[in-house]
């Protein structure tokens, strides 16, 4: 017995039939970008994404993780803050019980970390099994607490001192990630707290988007629950 071949034309008109199905994802970039006033192209250019996906995210395509942070970047924006409410579905970067997160960038230099503990106040979070040095530590609080009776003209050699022991703690394959203190851009009123968070180089947190190994290592990046000052 014979079997029934299905026609071309069936199988392309069920093809575009799922396609159409395929609900946009809702996210606020061609919002962002008008508020810049910049234009697909430029967005582009700014964000080392092609034209094309850009506008195919403006149209409701999902973002992967290089795509979320090549434009939280580019709008020096959070995350969280390309979508307007968490998607129903599972979403790279975001929990799924839909709480707001921030992204903490690598702290390659004494002054970043300086900016993160003088933009208020922080969390730690230490990696796992490893007791980061307690003079470290010391300093990041000593600084915190002590350095409006600092000179300004002695931040340059606090910088150094940072900049020694981020080397020293890479050397030991330990990377130090952070984000200062930020007023929602929601409700002003609503300040969050900043992060200082020490990860083994190999822990599984750390995302590395391979497109964009080739800018350095500042381009890795882990992510945070937004935790407001009065949590």
């Amino acid at each position: 017995m014979s079997k029934k071949k299905t026609p071309a034309s069936a199988l392309t008109s069920s093809t575009k039939v799922g396609k159409s199905q395929r609900k946009p994802i809702r996210n606020n970039v061609r919002k962002l970008r008008r508020e810049r006033k910049w234009t697909q192209w430029q967005l582009a250019q700014i964000s080392r994404l092609s034209q094309r996906t850009i506008q195919r995210i403006e149209r409701g395509a999902r973002m992967g993780i290089t795509a979320e942070l090549a434009l939280a970047s580019a709008f020096e924006v959070e995350i969280s803050e390309l979508y307007p409410s968490a998607p129903s579905g599972k979403r790279s970067g975001m929990p799924p019980d839909g709480q707001r997160v921030q992204t903490l960038k690598r702290l390659l230099t004494g002054a970043a970390l300086l900016d993160v503990i003088e933009s208020g106040p922080y969390r730690f979070e230490c990696c796992e099994n490893h007791e980061v040095e307690e003079f470290f530590l010391q300093c990041i609080f000593a600084w915190g607490t002590l350095r409006q009776e600092i000179e300004p003209s002695e931040r340059g050699k606090a910088c150094q001192v940072f900049q020694t022991k981020l080397d020293e703690l890479d050397a030991h394959g330990v990377w130090v990630f952070g984000a200062p203190a930020s007023e929602s851009r929601q409700d002003e009123a609503n300040r969050n707290m900043g992060w200082i968070v020490f990860k083994r180089s190999d822990a599984p947190q750390i995302v590395q988007p391979k497109l964009l190994r080739q800018f350095g290592k500042a381009m890795c990046f882990i992510t945070a629950p937004m935790v407001p000052l009065d949590h």
